[in-house]
């Protein structure tokens, strides 16, 4: 191959003549980026992990499994969904407890008038 301008032999792979330095050919482009596939249930589960907080923890389940076929895109927001759904469960159960104890003896320690 010859460059266009001054002449001189190219190699076939070069991008510009070593001599004077004319484009030959445009660098190669990067394609395009894929369109990645989302993980939709791993957002509808932490959105739904404070709305209503065991659908959260039940969709964070689905959406892990669906992370597993893609790619483990949406596999950190599925985990996450399912923890924070796990502690409020936990909580819930927690002060539940502690409120059934403090009723059910709120009336054999009578305050002092």
């Amino acid at each position: 191959m010859f460059c266009p301008r001054c002449g001189r032999p190219v190699p076939n792979n070069a991008y510009a003549c070593p001599t004077c330095g004319l484009y030959l050919r445009r660098e190669p482009k990067e394609p395009y980026p894929r369109h990645e596939e989302r993980n939709p249930m791993a957002v509808i589960a932490f959105i739904c992990t404070f709305l209503f907080t065991p659908l959260g923890a039940i969709f964070g389940g689905i959406g892990l499994v669906i992370a597993e076929k893609r790619n483990g895109k949406g596999r950190g927001l599925s985990i996450a969904s399912m923890v924070i759904s796990g502690i409020w469960i936990l909580l819930c159960y927690v002060a539940l407890i502690v409120w059934a104890i403090t009723e059910l003896f709120s009336g054999y320690f009578p305050l002092p008038h």
